[in-house]
């Protein structure tokens, strides 16, 4: 499916995850699954590696603030918020 450039998305993907909290008991539900994570922006880019998201946009200059960039292969869904 191709998205509009700019239109607010909507994408659920897998993190991994970790974690240095000192020495501890190992844990084997630490490695069992990755992480379900939902970000909401606009889409900025989209390729066969993945898809930038931006969380603002000045529609005058074109200037952003805060990008994410998830790799295609974490992405689980990703939907237009219209």
């Amino acid at each position: 499916m191709k998205l509009k450039l700019w239109a607010p998305v909507c994408v659920e993907w897998s993190d991994a995850h970790g974690g240095d909290d000192g020495w501890q008991p190992f844990d084997p539900s630490h490695i069992a699954t990755p992480v379900p994570i939902t970000s909401v922006g606009l889409l900025a880019a989209q390729n066969r590696q993945g898809v930038t998201l931006v969380m603002s946009r000045n529609g005058i200059t074109n200037d952003i603030a805060s990008y994410l960039f998830v790799p295609r292969v974490n992405i689980v869904s990703i939907r237009e918020l219209r």
